[in-house]
């Protein structure tokens, strides 16, 4: 279905040469509104710049906006690990802070010959300015942003040493404990120099009638949805590790059962130690899913807990003890490195647990997992069971941007047998077959849920939605993403638009890996989930596989949908495909004169 839009729309992005740092102002038509800029301009960057030096920081026409759902913000480039694309979204201020700042994003290219700070302040017009980071050197994220802070400060983003070192486990943490999870960016911020980025101005939290209404009825909804309140009470959804979860969550290292230490669990430990619900992490959003947990003192900011985060150490590496795994998140927001690959780190170097986390942290962050360690696309897999999740891990395997876990809805939220029968009901809309989805299965009843939700879910990434309030099993409902788009660009769509949307994002993106080298074998699991199935006594997935027949299949039946080619890239004589070209095309023609 052809998108119903008559006129162009002028996309505002900040271009800054760190070479000379020159900067520019520059208004992008697109002829698709919806679309985020970041994506024809990832394109039309990548294979132009000397060693793909660049980095886009952006945000959706819904992100920044101050309601529930709309503080997401993406970090992307080219990943150090996979050679490919990564994006990383980052909550809390970030979307906010650029809204506020009046543009869409951010593209920072070339290297600086030092160590560098980035400065940009709303003034009644944007100021730029770049001060010597030298100082900062070798200092920490939280001493980083502790230092370059001020009162008229909007967000930082910062790398520590792992950063500056290039090391493949390198984070960029925003506002101390908001961290890309994905991807080794902080490895590019250290190969161009960048120490921090500073965005100053006066925060806008504005928002119109219709998103101001949405939020509130969301908000009264809360309680009535078990996921919803499952992520917005305490100790909230970055804890959920439970023993009945076998197979749905991975354990050991991806082995065949979860750690002992998991059947003595209690989340509720944690409580001694929040340090704040999460109501002021995301600006304007009532779900306040990221609570901040700390043990050893630092700043409220730096406990926030993700699902990437406690989880994987408990589950992966078996640590139980609840302070330890508070440090751990913390310390890694501190001196800026991803928590999963840091945990396949320790498993792979095999240390100990008798050392303190910031010893135990210090002797593996230098270094890369080896070839085939449990990795997609060269990513460290989150923590979740391939053989309990294949709707999931399909689309990871799929994925141009690597092993988000949140790239589609979880397939346990459509199994009725494991968690709430009204998700099911509220999947039919996007195919989910009536009784629902058995976890650990991957037949063809499941091809048109499969589809239709990752392209769902690309849409909202490409608006700047976030997952966690979205549809369809929390209580944003998708006449609410069409009536929030409306409110924003005066244009009707419907779910079809909000379909192709997705489509188009993720074309682009599986173009880009293409003209960067990564071609369609890389889109696949590690050999043991076909070969090696689950076993645990009394398990409701014991002996579950993935079958590699029914996986090859799916993943034909995805490409075919989405005009993606078996061989890698795209259908390049689609009509979809060249209506991304016009806007990959627009971007070129604005920013690369610009870039050279």
């Amino acid at each position: 279905m052809i998108l119903k839009y008559l006129r162009s729309v002028m996309a505002k992005v900040v271009l800054i040469n760190l070479r000379d740092f020159s900067h520019n102002e520059i208004d992008i038509s697109l002829e698709n509104n919806l679309l985020p800029v970041a994506t024809p301009l990832l394109t039309a960057l990548v294979g132009r710049i000397k060693n793909n030096d660049f980095i886009v920081i952006s945000k959706g026409i819904l992100g920044g906006k101050a309601g529930v759902g709309l503080s997401d913000a993406l970090i992307s480039t080219v990943s150090p690990q996979s050679g490919g694309l990564i994006e990383s979204k980052i909550q809390g201020k970030l979307a906010n802070a650029i809204e506020s700042l009046g543009i869409d994003a951010i593209v920072l290219i070339n290297r600086a010959k030092k160590i560098t700070g980035i400065e940009i302040s709303d003034s009644g017009f944007l100021e730029f300015s770049f001060p010597k980071a030298k100082k900062l050197k070798g200092l920490s994220v939280w001493e980083t942003i502790d230092q370059v802070s001020s009162s008229k400060t909007l967000t930082t983003l910062a790398i520590g040493k792992a950063g500056e070192a290039q090391h493949l486990a390198a984070s960029v943490v925003c506002d101390y404990g908001f961290a890309t999870s994905q991807g080794g960016i902080g490895a590019v911020f250290g190969r161009m120099n960048i120490k921090f980025l500073c965005l100053n101005g006066k925060s806008d939290t504005t928002s119109n009638s219709v998103i101001q209404q949405i939020t509130k009825r969301y908000q009264s909804a809360i309680d009535s949805n078990p996921l919803t309140k499952s992520e917005h009470d305490a100790p909230g959804f970055g804890i959920w590790a439970n023993s009945s979860l076998t197979g749905y969550m991975a354990g050991n290292n991806f082995g065949k059962n979860l750690p002992k230490i998991v059947e003595s669990f209690e989340p509720k430990a944690f409580l001694p130690y929040l340090q704040d619900l999460g109501k002021d992490s995301c600006p304007g959003c009532p779900q306040q899913c990221l609570k901040s947990y700390l043990v050893s003192g630092g700043p409220i900011d730096g406990g926030r807990q993700h699902q990437l985060s406690v989880t994987a150490l408990l589950s992966q590496y078996g640590e139980g003890k609840v302070e330890k795994l508070i440090d751990f998140n913390a310390h890694c927001n501190e001196i800026g490195v991803e928590h999963i690959y840091i945990t396949a780190l320790l498993l792979q170097e095999d240390v100990g647990s008798k050392k303190s986390i910031k010893k135990m942290v210090s002797k593996v962050y230098k270094e890369k997992l080896t070839s085939g360690f449990n990795q997609i696309k060269g990513m460290a897999m989150p923590p979740w069971d391939p053989r309990g999740n294949q709707g999931l891990y399909l689309a990871m395997a799929l994925n141009p941007s690597g092993p988000r876990y949140d790239v589609i809805e979880h397939d346990i939220d459509f199994d009725a047998n494991w968690v709430w029968e009204r998700h099911v009901e509220y999947g039919k809309e996007f195919g989910v077959p009536e009784g629902g989805i058995p976890l650990g299965t991957l037949e063809k009843n499941r091809e048109k849920s499969i589809g239709d939700l990752w392209l769902l879910w690309s849409a909202l990434d490409a608006l700047g939605v976030c997952i966690y309030a979205a549809p369809p099993t929390r209580e944003l409902r998708t006449k609410d993403v069409i009536a929030m788009v409306k409110s924003v660009v005066n244009k009707d769509i419907t779910i079809d638009d909000l379909y192709e949307l997705g489509l188009m994002r993720l074309l682009m993106q599986r173009d880009f890996n293409h003209k960067l080298g990564l071609e369609a074998q890389t889109d696949s699991l590690p050999e043991r989930f076909f070969e090696q199935p689950i076993k645990e006594l009394n398990a409701k997935l014991n002996g579950t596989i993935v079958k590699r027949r029914e996986f090859d299949q799916m993943k034909s039946a995805i490409y075919s949908r989405f005009g993606w080619s078996e061989m890698g890239g795209v259908d390049e004589s689609s009509a979809l495909w060249h209506k991304c070209q016009i806007d990959i095309e627009h971007a070129k023609s604005r920013i690369l004169q610009l870039c050279e």
